[in-house]
């Protein structure tokens, strides 16, 4: 997971959170575009540990992010630990990283064996914690991820997006475990269809080979408002990949009503549920029947539609931050969501009950 979804994670907890009445400490950006390597280095080393060390005396130390796993180092005697775990990857495939960086991130994930408890956002991340990590079952909980709902969609947007033919949609990372090789092959089996790609640009070589079959428009990175004008419209978003921790674009996608075909790899039939329709990531012809079928039936495509929504209904941050609940009283048995109530009945017990730090 990438620091901008990272912080949208921290933000939507905190939110979710403060709700219910709870106060988190104040939560710092997991990195800081811009900032000098310097002071990353500092923040990640100094200001970090000293801020749990002073602000979480007592009660449940939350790190919103397995990458800062080593953080746990720094509790205080007493205090319980939970880690959230999105995916490791990097453990299965390098993606771009060099020996060394793969070598950080595992002595990094290694320590969440430290951890009272690990919050894995699919039952596959939960597998792999114990495949990989050998951290015991009892101490892994899966908790699904919520999606972001969308502001309304840009009026401009809208206007492109309306004045294209019907079009087909990639959102994301170029990385190689996207799979986006794939889709030519699928492309290619479609009548005369479009690809509006949105996020990293597709390599160049990529890009050329699409254009032999479909016709390619690049939109880079956009606004919220943006993107949900361009889901809205699409016929379908693509998700071909191999390897995912949980798959949040399928849900964001099926939030707006737009239909997702994805591949049956790793954690995707757990985002997608019953509503998006399946293929194996080497098979692009199934991708591309599943594709032809919601182009030239209206009636599947509504279908489908509506089915995303009721399936992403269940993918909240309210529900995220309630489905935490169960796993902190199992730590903490006098946890409660209110905590000026338990400051009532027992000044300062639980004056720092959460600290979601990522």
């Amino acid at each position: 997971m990438g620091w901008a979804s990272m912080n949208r994670l921290a933000a939507e907890v905190c939110r979710a959170a403060g709700a219910r009445g709870t106060s988190l400490l104040p939560l710092a950006e997991t990195q800081t575009p811009g900032g000098s390597r310097l002071q990353r280095i500092w923040m990640r080393h100094i200001t970090y540990p000293q801020i749990i060390r002073s602000k979480v005396r007592s009660g449940l130390l939350h790190i919103l992010d397995h990458s800062f796993a080593d953080l746990l180092i720094h509790a205080r005697p007493g205090v319980k630990t939970v880690v959230s775990l999105y995916d490791l990857i990097p453990l299965v495939e390098a993606g771009g990283l060099s020996a060394a960086q793969q070598g950080r991130f595992r002595r990094t994930v290694l320590k969440l064996r430290q951890a009272d408890a690990v919050v894995c956002c699919s039952k596959h991340t939960q597998d792999e914690a114990v495949r990989l990590l050998g951290i015991a079952p009892d101490r892994l909980h899966v908790v699904g991820l919520g999606a972001t709902e969308l502001p309304a969609p840009c009026p401009q947007a809208m206007d492109h997006a309306t004045s294209l033919p019907a079009y087909f949609l990639s959102v994301g990372s170029v990385l190689t475990r996207k799979n986006l090789a794939l889709l030519p092959a699928i492309l290619s089996r479609l009548p005369g269809p479009t690809l509006v790609r949105i996020g990293q640009a597709l390599p160049s070589a990529l890009a050329d080979h699409v254009r032999r079959h479909a016709t390619l428009i690049e939109l880079g990175f956009v606004s919220d408002a943006e993107l949900a004008a361009w889901y809205r419209h699409a016929i379908a978003t693509l998700v071909p990949s191999t390897h995912e921790g949980f798959g949040l674009p399928v849900v964001e996608a099926m939030r707006v009503g737009c239909p997702v075909v994805c591949s049956n790899a790793t954690s995707l039939p757990e985002a997608g549920g019953d509503a998006a329709l399946y293929f194996a990531p080497d098979d692009p012809a199934a991708a591309a029947e599943a594709c032809l079928r919601l182009l030239t039936h209206q009636e599947t495509r509504a279908r489908v539609a509506e089915a995303s929504r009721r399936h992403a209904r269940h993918f909240t941050w309210q529900a995220h931050w309630e489905n935490l609940q169960p796993i902190y009283r199992q730590l903490i048995p006098s946890w409660t969501l209110n905590l000026a109530e338990a400051e009532r009945a027992r000044p300062a017990s639980l004056a720092s009950a959460v600290a979601c730090y990522p």
